[in-house]
């Protein structure tokens, strides 16, 4: 067993000394991911080489999604799509809800059932908000554990 670069977990070594393959699951967002980006690389307690690269990944997606945002609030969709769903067995059905006159971006639905652009405008808007707050949080762990890399045989 040895440390992940990247997750920081604990995993199986492969007969050459690589980390094996493991999945990893966000913090606070829920999804995982089909394979950690720490997966078939040296492990940390013998590399950061992979860390360094995932750092520098992770600031660039941080960038996009903060343009993304900065995009979506500045301009504002014609329309938006979502899946409305009666109950929580139902696959709901697509519905698209066009922007309405007037639309002010700085409001949050009172009723969201009566304002349902501006319900999922705000939705959107959280979600981007939370994956960037996710992402610097984990870029702060990974630039942690990167200055506190020490070079030590398996």
């Amino acid at each position: 067993m040895a440390t992940c670069q990247v997750c920081a977990r604990e995993i199986k070594l492969t007969e050459k000394g690589f980390i094996y393959d493991h999945g990893y699951q966000l913090p606070d967002i829920g999804w995982k991911t089909n394979s950690c980006k720490g997966a078939s690389y040296l492990p940390y307690e013998v590399s950061c080489e992979r860390l360094n690269e995932v750092i520098d990944e992770m600031k660039a997606y941080i960038l996009f999604c903060e343009e993304e945002l900065a995009e979506f609030i500045k301009n504002p969709p014609i329309e938006l799509d979502a899946i409305e769903k009666k109950s929580a067995w139902d696959k709901g059905t697509l519905v698209t809800y066009p922007k309405p006159e007037g639309f002010d971006n700085t409001k949050h639905p009172v009723f969201p059932k009566q304002q349902k652009y501006e319900f999922e405008y705000s939705r959107r808007r959280y979600m981007y908000e939370k994956r960037i707050k996710t992402a610097k949080e984990n870029l702060m762990l990974m630039k942690k554990r990167l200055e506190n890399w020490n070079k030590v045989a398996v």
